[in-house]
C-alpha cells in the first residue's frame, strides 16, 4: 500500500513537472521595481497601443510547448515576471516543430517530425520502415510545438 502510494505521488509529481515548459528570464540591471503579484501580471501577444504607458524591464524565453500554453506554464510565467517587477509580458510564439503519428488498420505505426529543427528535409521518421503498410490509415494526428520569446513590461502611472 505504501509503495503504491509512493509511486502514485511520484507519478503525479512527474506529470505536473513534465507539463510546464522551461522559462528563462533576464532583468535589465537598471530596472529596479517592486514585485507585482502574479494574478496582476498580463500575458499579451502585442504591445500596448500607447508606447509612453510602459517601460521594458527585461526579456523572457519560454521553451518548447505543445499547442496553447498550459495552466502550469502560464502560472509560472506570471510568477517569474511578477518577481522581476513586471506588469505584463509580450510573448511572441514561434513554430518550432510539428510532431506527427499515424497508425494503420493493419496495426503498424510511425511517429516523427514533420518540420525539422535542423537543416534537414521535413520527414515523418519511421514511415519508410513501414513501406506499404497493410490496411489503410486509421489514425493520423499532428501536434504543433512552439517556443516563445518576448519582453517584460512595467506599466507606468498615467501622466497628469
Amino acid at each position: 500500500m505504501i509503495k503504491q502510494m509512493r509511486f502514485s505521488v511520484f507519478f503525479a509529481v512527474f506529470l505536473v513537472s513534465g507539463c510546464a515548459a522551461s522559462i528563462y528570464t533576464a532583468k535589465y540591471p537598471s530596472a529596479i521595481y517592486p514585485p507585482v503579484p502574479p494574478e496582476q501580471v498580463q500575458i499579451l501577444s502585442d504591445y500596448p497601443p500607447n508606447p509612453n504607458s510602459f517601460v521594458v524591464i527585461g526579456e523572457v524565453s519560454v521553451g518548447q510547448m505543445s499547442g496553447e500554453m498550459d495552466h502550469f506554464t502560464r502560472k509560472e510565467l506570471k510568477k517569474k515576471v511578477g518577481e522581476m517587477g513586471g506588469s505584463a509580458v509580450v510573448l511572441r510564439r514561434r513554430l518550432e516543430n510539428i510532431s506527427a503519428h499515424l497508425s494503420t488498420t493493419g496495426g503498424q505505426s510511425a511517429s516523427g517530425s514533420l518540420l525539422g529543427l535542423q537543416n534537414s528535409a521535413p520527414a515523418l521518421s519511421g514511415y519508410n520502415t513501414i513501406g506499404n503498410p497493410a490496411g489503410t490509415i486509421s489514425n493520423f494526428s499532428m501536434t504543433p510545438e512552439y517556443s516563445g520569446k518576448g519582453q517584460v513590461l512595467r506599466y507606468l502611472p498615467p501622466r497628469r
